[in-house]
């Protein structure tokens, strides 16, 4: 589950660019008065984060085998194996509302709000949390449950940016 993590990680790092650059472009035109093109602009992001999210989506699940076992090696268990396989293969759905929610705190940066992020991820954490409890030690489903937790905790979390969006 490890390096299933790890490759995940990297590839959503990968497209930080989303929120970093979409920060200062936002904000530009917000200064020079063009709302209307601050807002073309947070539309923009928001197109290639889910463009760039179900791309990684494609590719994550498409080459999973050859990506794991690069992370892997050739020393890892079945178990272990199986394991980093259902964790990947349920946690790549989740590419698209990861770079959204990226795209759409760049967006409300743009226009001075970042108490609406934190307060938005803190409800998803809490969330993730709850739903690790559940799916973890009571129902028993090990990184199955880690992965359910945390792709719904980030989708929720997408839907909510958009909401507010």
């Amino acid at each position: 589950m490890g390096s299933a993590a790890a490759l995940l990680t990297f590839s959503f790092y990968l497209c930080n660019f989303l929120c970093t650059a979409t920060t200062p472009l936002v904000s530009n035109q917000r200064a020079s008065g063009k709302e209307d093109q601050a807002i073309q602009v947070g539309g923009q992001a928001l197109s290639l984060a889910l463009v760039l999210g179900l791309l990684l989506v494609v590719i994550l699940l498409s080459l999973q085998q050859p990506l794991l076992n690069i992370m892997m090696g050739t020393s890892s268990t079945e178990a272990q194996q199986n394991f980093a396989h259902q964790f990947l293969s349920f946690r790549a759905i989740a590419a698209p509302a990861v770079l959204t929610i990226s795209a759409s705190t760049g967006i409300l940066r743009g226009y001075l709000d970042t108490k609406t992020p934190i307060v938005i991820l803190v409800v998803a954490n809490l969330v993730n949390l709850a739903l690790d409890v559940v799916l973890i030690g009571f129902l028993k489903m090990g990184p199955m449950g880690a992965a359910i937790a945390t792709t719904t905790a980030e989708w929720m979390s997408a839907i909510l940016f958009l909401g507010v969006l």
